[in-house]
């Protein structure tokens, strides 16, 4: 949904209305707070009490053979050194979950903020806390991190960035980097080649060590980065002998950060002891906390060395919850030779809820966090009674700094989301007052073309929301008043029950550039709820090979229109891995890489991946084309491409094929145009142009069950289709009515004045459904629905009720009736859509339209609905319209007619060649030219359609035709009862030239002129009965082959020797017997009984073919209770009579 802003905020408001949920702890509420220049911070991740305290039975009994593990943390005999510094224990449940994740329990730890696993560094309302590294930056203190997981990882990322999702690797880099820390040590990780990151630390001028040796050549003052490793760290008993321990880090990076004059802030992370209890190996996270042990101790001596300097130190978590027998000797001793003992049991393969154990060193005279024991020791009596929580450590870190957490916030973070716009493929978010932008996850921005650095300081994108450092923002940009068009974001949790919706372009660019960013939305669901058009989005530039899409997208039966043009192999989905259904493509889809790849729908179909009721009719070039996709690996079902592939190296592939190697792919009931795909690439079944704007979908919507069977879905999960704009696409039939809007806009309901009022009720999904009343000015009592189809209103009332019906076009038992109150301020004026199309109701009316078209205007996609006959002839110059002209648009005869008397010395016939759709229109008088003539028009283009009209026309000039005299699209279900005189070349009752047109159901009286199998020659006698039901027959059957609704169509009828269309049939009902009498068309149509209570609510609907008489039965009816009965001609379409009754 699209939402206009007036955009004019005051910056003071902003700092007003920036939350805080917990008091900070000021620098004054710590004693010897002054004193502290140094703070080191230590997390073994996942070393609860039970693997600290076996581990510290291993080192007691002499650590790891060291002649089998040479390169390992060297250890003696001693207790570990944490052991004489425990000061007390700590909770660890996140915001939601009693189990927190390294994420959640990270973000509490570094920030004071509890959060939502998976956060990272915001809280759990989604907004980006402040933590401790940024606390130290801003007392202009060194700060640095060490982990034995690669830096983006989920406890490091939690002191040095901020991101909705711990998998958020790229953005999380991307701010580690720019943060402007002093040491980043520990590993790379996979991404390193693609993202460059060891290259850009060399720019961003750190110096880069990866060795021991360059370890201990560190002098303080260096700026360095460790990659120690590619992509995964060792266990510390398997090190290599070149590759630093975990303790010669620690110590590399305090001698690197000790030459800050304004002292340091140090993480350090022993992130591979949750590994081991993940995989309930005793092997290795006793390695690991015995490293960690030692890294504790550099920093322990270090901090002993001086009177500035405290240690904290905490898991953020227990991991596996391992039980210790009674007699651990022989799982000690198996431990040490690298064995992992059978005689150990785990609770668990993942977290558990248990209190961990919290370790301190802080100098004489400062105090530390309250509620933990002063005296440190590890005693029973320390575990048990004194326990923090994890969120008061950093704001007690922070008091050491003379820093407030809280007030930090509100400087880092100043959303800035409705004074400025986003763009997710750059990542660019621009001021609305156009002299400044800012790119996600950077220190720096550009105001008046100017780069202008912020020190590390970031501006980010989390969730929706766009956040910068308050210097980035001026008072001139909360006063820019502007008025901006922009998307509400993606919304939605992502769940089956809540799936991410989106509902406009900047949605699916959002969507779109999370996936280039590794956002593959495993798990996720996506709902696609209205058309997107992405071609006004010059930087739109479809997805590459490097994305990848695991999650379910629904499609909805909504439609993407792209225009992309791309150096890289290109499409509008990625790889699928999940599932991708009811979604189609329009547009351009173009490489111009050499050899590239392009396809209409996703760039390929990996393994288990399924592309199912799907469709592209877009036009794709490159040297491999695919219509759905290159390469399935999986499965691809109930498909069809109706597009153009053009390639280069003459590869056209018009569904997609299997990959050389493989064969669990499926093609199951795809179909495609004949002609567009190369030998030996083909799959599934070729159909001619005709056969797929006529046959195609009905054949897809019989398809549809088969595939949601084997996506293991009901089948109203599946769209349905349609070919009523040509090639079949999809859409979902629903019968909900959404609104209804009654027109013209001076209507007057409370006098009655015999207005034309005209109520359209939209269906949510199905076609319009469109109903004509008439006001009259007689008095009644209360309001009625009269006999005759009027609405009569009493003239004292200023308002008015009455009841409105929507069926699902695929599904007749599917209704949906409301209650709909016109007042004097209900009516709206038309605004040529569907919903609410321009009225033609006089003659002057019809000559404005000629008028505009005549100007240039060919209205396309525009709709009109004539309300009257129309007499032409009245008017004085009128003389048509000539062949240079075209028409669009759609016009809705409604079951009248025009009369016309054309004479022109050129080609001007009533409407111009046609290239939209005219249905339910008579046409009476004459046309002549001394060119081709036709009483509707001169010729029907490709794609357009004359429906359902009728002309008893004299018809005079070169290939004169009755209903056209050239037909390259559809006529279908026309009469022709008039004259042709043909002053030069052929006449036909129908159209002369029919080349590559659906002609078919057409009638006519006369001689034939033009031999055509699906038109048919009758005689006045078979009008009654043989011609009135062929027409009204085929009203179904026209509609498929056209895509017309089906409900659009006028029915016929025949009275007085004349066959016109059904307006004036009548129903009269017997109070008494609820019977109901039909007179008119009494085949056509279907009645409705709708029951309601007294209050006015939907009770019961019944539903019955129309016939002479219908007797009504409803057996819950009540006192007060009443029934309304409608009769619908064709499929609602118009309504031929209602009636309110008392039940």
């Amino acid at each position: 949904m699209k939402k206009l802003l007036a955009l004019m905020l005051s910056i003071s408001l902003i700092v007003i209305l920036i939350p805080c949920t917990f008091v900070s702890v000021s620098a004054g509420e710590v004693s010897g707070a002054d004193q502290i220049k140094n703070i080191i911070y230590l997390i073994p991740d996942g070393g609860g009490y039970p693997l600290y305290d076996f581990a510290n039975l291993v080192k007691v009994a002499g650590g790891f053979n060291a002649e089998k593990y040479p390169y390992k943390t060297p250890t003696d005999t001693e207790p570990m050194s944490m052991r004489a510094q425990l000061a007390g224990s700590m909770t660890t449940k996140s915001a939601s979950s009693a189990i927190t994740d390294s994420a959640a329990a990270g973000t509490a730890m570094a920030t004071g903020y509890k959060s939502v696993n998976g956060y990272v560094g915001i809280d759990k309302n989604s907004v980006p806390k402040a933590n401790l590294v940024e606390a130290a930056e801003s007392k202009g203190m060194a700060t640095g991190i060490i982990s034995t997981y690669h830096w983006s990882h989920a406890t490091p990322a939690t002191f040095t960035a901020h991101a909705p999702s711990r998998s958020d690797e790229y953005d999380i880099y991307q701010q580690v980097e720019n943060r402007g820390l002093e040491v980043v040590l520990g590993v790379g990780y996979g991404m390193v080649s693609q993202y460059a990151s060891i290259q850009n630390a060399i720019d961003n001028g750190y110096t880069v060590v990866e060795t021991k040796d360059d370890l201990l050549n560190v002098q303080p003052g260096d700026k360095i980065w460790g990659n120690v490793a590619d992509k995964s760290y060792p266990y510390d008993v398997y090190l290599e002998e070149t590759q630093p321990t975990l303790a010669e880090m620690t110590s590399g990076a305090i001698t690197a950060l000790s030459g800050d004059p304004d002292g340091f802030f140090l993480m350090v992370e022993g992130g591979k002891v949750d590994t081991g209890g993940h995989s309930n190996d005793a092997r290795t996270t006793t390695s690991e906390y015995l490293a960690f042990d030692a890294a504790f101790k550099v920093a322990l001596d270090f901090a002993k060395d001086r009177n500035d300097t405290v240690i904290i130190c905490a898991p953020d978590h227990d991991t596996g919850g391992l039980v210790i027998p009674e007699n651990p000797e022989t799982a000690v001793a198996e431990v040490m030779e690298g064995i992992n003992p059978t005689s150990l049991s785990w609770a668990s393969y993942s977290h558990t809820s248990s209190n961990v154990g919290v370790w301190a060193y802080v100098p004489e005279g400062v105090s530390l966090i309250e509620g933990l024991n002063p005296d440190l020791g590890d005693t029973q009596s320390t575990r048990d009674n004194y326990v923090i929580d994890n969120t008061e450590i950093a704001p007690w870190c922070a008091a050491l700094m003379g820093a407030d957490l809280d007030a930090l916030t509100e400087e880092l973070f100043v959303k800035v989301t409705n004074i400025g716009q986003y763009n997710s493929m750059t990542r660019k978010f621009t001021f609305n007052n156009g002299d400044k932008y800012v790119f996600a996850n950077q220190d720096e921005y550009y105001k008046d073309g100017v780069k202008i650095p912020t020190n590390g300081r970031t501006a980010m994108r989390i969730n929706n929301d766009f956040y910068v450092p308050a210097e980035m923002v001026d008072e001139d940009d909360w006063n820019y008043v502007t008025e901006v068009d922009m998307g509400d974001g993606i919304t939605g949790k992502g769940t089956a029950s809540d799936p991410f919706i989106l509902d406009d372009a900047y949605d699916f660019m959002e969507f779109t550039g999370n996936m280039l960013s590794g956002n593959k939305y495993s798990g996720k669901y996506i709902r696609q709820t209205k058309d997107i058009d992405l071609t006004l989005f010059s930087d739109y530039k479809g997805v590459n090979d490097t994305a990848v899409f695991a999650g379910v997208y629904d499609g909805y039966g909504k439609k993407i229109i792209v225009n992309i043009s791309s150096d890289q192999n290109v499409s509008v989905f990625p790889k699928i891995t999940g599932t991708l259904m009811n979604a189609g493509t329009l547009g351009t889809i173009t490489t111009t890489k050499s050899g590239g790849y392009a396809t209409g729908l996703a760039y390929y179909v990996g393994s288990g991946g399924k592309i199912v009721n799907c469709y592209s009719n877009a036009t794709v070039r490159g040297a491999l084309v695919g219509g759905i996709t290159s390469y399935n690996l999986g499965l691809v079902g109930n498909c069809s491409f109706c597009g153009t592939l053009q390639s280069s190296k003459h590869i056209t592939v018009p569904i997609g094929m299997p990959k050389s190697g493989n064969d669990e792919y499926e093609f199951l009931e795809c179909y495609y145009l004949d002609g567009v795909g190369n030998t030996g690439l083909v799959y599934g079944t070729a159909l001619t142009e005709a056969q797929a704007k006529t046959i195609l979908a009905d054949k897809l919507n019989s398809n549809r069950k088969g595939a949601a069977k084997k996506l293991g879905y009901n089948s109203t999960m599946m769209s349905y289709w349609t070919n009523e704009n040509g090639y079949p696409e999809l859409y979902i039939p629903v019968p909900v009515i959404d609104s209804v809007t009654v027109s013209p806009q001076s209507a007057v309901v409370d006098k009655g004045d015999g207005v034309l009022l005209t109520a359209t009720v939209v269906g949510q999904y199905n076609p319009s459904l469109e109903v004509t009343w008439s006001i009259e000015g007689e008095v009644a009592e209360g309001t009625t629905i009269a006999s005759d189809g009027f609405l009569v209103i009493d003239e004292n009332e200023t308002a008015s009720s009455f009841g409105v019906m929507a069926k699902s076009k695929q599904d007749g038992s599917m209704a949906a009736v409301a209650t709909i109150t016109v007042g004097e301020n209900t009516l709206s004026e038309p605004d040529g859509t569907r919903a609410r199309p321009y009225l033609i109701e006089t003659a002057e009316d019809f000559k404005a339209l000629s008028d505009a078209i005549i100007d240039g205007n060919d209205y396309q996609g525009i709709y009109f609905r004539q309300t009257k006959n129309i007499d032409l002839t009245s008017l004085e110059g009128y003389t048509g319209i000539g062949s240079d002209k075209s028409f669009a648009g759609f016009y809705d005869g409604a079951g009248h007619s025009i009369n016309v008397n054309i004479a022109s010395a050129t080609d001007e016939c009533l409407f111009p060649p046609l290239a939209g759709t005219i249905i339910n229109l008579g046409v009476t008088g004459s046309v002549k030219n001394i060119a081709e003539a036709g009483s509707v028009c001169k010729s029907v283009s490709e794609g357009g359609r004359i429906v359902n009209c009728w002309s008893n026309a004299r018809v005079e000039g070169a290939n004169p035709g009755g209903i056209a005299s050239t037909n390259y699209g559809s006529i279908a279900s026309c009469f022709f009862f008039g004259t042709l005189t043909a002053t030069s070349g052929k006449a036909s009752d129908i159209a002369v030239r029919t080349e590559n047109s659906v002609d078919r159901n057409n009638y006519y009286i006369g001689e034939e002129y033009v031999q055509s199998s699906h038109n048919s020659s009758v005689t006045n006698a078979q009008l009654k009965d043989e011609v009135k039901e062929g027409l009204n027959i085929g009203i179904s059957t026209m509609a498929k082959a056209t895509g017309l609704p089906e409900s659009s169509l006028s029915a016929w009828h025949y009275a007085d020797g004349i066959l016109s269309f059904c307006i004036d049939n009548k129903m009269t009902v017997d109070r008494d017997l609820l019977a109901v009498s039909l007179s008119g068309n009494t085949s056509i149509g279907t009645v409705f009984a709708a029951l309601y209570d007294a209050d006015g609510a939907l009770i019961d609907v019944k539903l019955y073919p129309a016939s002479e008489t219908v007797d009504v039965d409803f057996d819950n009816s009540a006192e007060g209770s009443y029934i309304k009965i409608m009769w619908w001609q064709g499929n609602l379409y118009p309504m031929c009579s209602a009636e309110t009754i008392d039940s």
